[in-house]
């Protein structure tokens, strides 16, 4: 399977917790995935 990063961009956060909610396992690297956009270094 993807990781699915590449179904997330800058302005898809809307999106991206529809497919959290789909997909509950993804939630940690969604989560991640925001911060990274809110410019928070990991």
């Amino acid at each position: 399977m993807p990781d699915g990063h590449f179904l997330l961009s800058e302005s898809s956060w809307e999106g991206a917790q529809m497919w959290k909610s789909v997909h509950p396992c993804r939630a940690f690297c969604l989560v991640r995935t925001k911060n990274a956009h809110d410019g928070i270094q990991h």
